[in-house]
């Protein structure tokens, strides 16, 4: 308890050096006799950094008052703090590296499909991607192979069709021949040796 202008009358803790004592110079105190109630953050007696909450004593010219240091109320809410940040430092790091896991996850893939068309674009006709991955992605290296074995039955057929092709267009250019032969020549023998010579 501090009487006005700032003597101390009572004090807890080492009453016989502070009772009588003028502490007006002391920041928290001069604070205190400022503002008459309330709470505010100041130096105490000890000259240490604290926390305090007073209150006039009615009927007379004292304000009763309390502190605490201020490093020991913030210490718990600190090391609250403290933890709360390592647990979402923790948080941010598990998150990253399982981004980047399924990204790679991912990617791995993906170039392998595009590898796959390089190859194929460079001529490479047996390249085919290798299913991995996510099953989305694994969907398109399924579907990657399948329009690239599409293709080359496509190819195969568009062959085949050449070679019949070539086949018919030499059989008319005998055909074509022959009938030549035949609207030149009246006789028979000349005929069969234009068809053997074309045979």
């Amino acid at each position: 308890i501090i009487a006005r202008p700032g003597v101390v009358v009572a004090r807890s803790i080492d009453p016989e050096q502070w009772i009588g004592k003028d502490v007006s110079d002391v920041p928290g105190v001069a604070a205190m006799l400022a503002q008459n109630e309330g709470t505010l953050r100041g130096s105490g007696l000890d000259q240490r950094d604290r926390l305090w909450a007073f209150r006039p004593v009615s009927g007379t010219n004292w304000i009763a008052y309390g502190s605490v240091d201020a490093g020991a109320a913030f210490a718990p809410a600190r090391s609250r703090a403290l933890v709360t940040l390592l647990i979402i430092a923790i948080i941010v790091a598990a998150t990253i590296a399982a981004a980047a896991y399924a990204a790679r996850r991912i990617a791995r893939p993906i170039g392998a499909v595009a590898e796959v068309a390089r190859a194929r674009a460079r001529g490479s006709r047996d390249a085919r991607v290798e299913i991995a991955g996510p099953r989305e992605v694994a969907d398109v290296g399924v579907a990657f192979n399948a329009l690239i074995d599409a293709r080359e039955r496509v190819t195969q057929e568009r062959e085949a069709a050449q070679a019949k092709l070539q086949l018919q267009l030499s059989r008319l250019d005998l055909l074509h021949r022959i009938t030549r032969a035949i609207g030149e020549r009246h006789d028979l023998r000349s005929i069969f040796q234009v068809v053997i010579r074309s045979l």
